[in-house]
């Protein structure tokens, strides 16, 4: 009877050293997928901060006023202004297309959409067309279409 119990122990001591041993190695295969992890979030927050920083070059004012002076010629822009604004009713629309009116797309009373008594309506200046032109045959539209 004490060999089948000494039996039962060695058993149960491999099949925890196996255990053991299994958990070990589990733990570090575990760990350095955390590492590995934790170092592709650094390197992705890295790639954020150079690419914040490289946006905030490109974005900067003093930057885009130089490239605009530099292929204004080209690009054709124009200073805004507050009457370079107009409102949907002022939309030219191709002949025979669906023109829709005020009332369907929203209650110009409930939203207050219409400017002050005092305030001058805007009004589309012929420079604006040209200016549409040169941009569509830049980018290979017909102004047709």
């Amino acid at each position: 009877m004490k060999k089948l119990g000494y039996v039962f122990a060695v058993i149960a001591i491999v099949v925890v050293a196996v255990w053991t041993y299994r958990t070990n190695y589990e733990t570090k295969s575990t760990l350095a997928r955390i590492e590995d992890l934790r170092d592709r979030i650094a390197g992705a927050k890295e790639r954020t901060r150079v690419l914040r920083v490289e946006w905030a070059y490109l974005n900067a004012p003093e930057r885009l006023a130089e490239l605009v002076l530099r292929h204004n010629d080209k690009l054709g822009l124009v200073t805004l202004h507050p009457e370079s604004f107009a409102y949907v009713a002022m939309i030219p629309y191709a002949p025979g297309a669906y023109v829709p009116t005020v009332p369907e797309v929203v209650d110009i009373e409930e939203f207050r959409l219409l400017p002050p008594p005092d305030m001058p309506l805007p009004v589309a200046r012929p420079e604006h067309i040209e200016i549409e032109a040169a941009v569509l045959e830049a980018i290979g539209v017909e102004a047709g279409q």
